[in-house]
């Protein structure tokens, strides 16, 4: 029985690693807060274990291509959406008076 092909683990590891630096830009200009940075790396890690389930599950190649380009595309949407949305981090809210002191 012949061990099925796997998919291109590089294309993969390319895509995740020019989301980090895009989610990394985002958080230090203060475009994403700490939560939206969290919610985006925990997509990352659910496309991980989706990625270990397909070569388990001995998918076809071309289908857990398919899959896996599917929830990556769907980050980097979500990485523009959510960097180009109304909520900026606290600590980069220019001309914003300081806050008051605790009581």
């Amino acid at each position: 029985m012949a061990t099925p092909a796997q998919p291109p683990e590089r294309d993969f590891k390319e895509r995740f690693n020019h989301q980090d630096m895009a989610i990394e830009r985002g958080k230090d200009s203060g475009a994403l807060t700490r939560r939206e940075v969290r919610r985006l790396q925990r997509e990352q890690d659910k496309v991980r274990r989706l990625m270990d389930d397909l070569r388990r599950e001995a998918y076809s190649p071309r289908e857990a291509q398919r899959r896996i380009d599917w929830r990556l595309d769907w980050i980097d949407r979500r990485i523009y959406e959510l960097s180009t949305n109304s909520e900026v981090a606290p600590h980069f809210r220019p001309n914003s008076p300081p806050p008051p002191p605790p009581r």
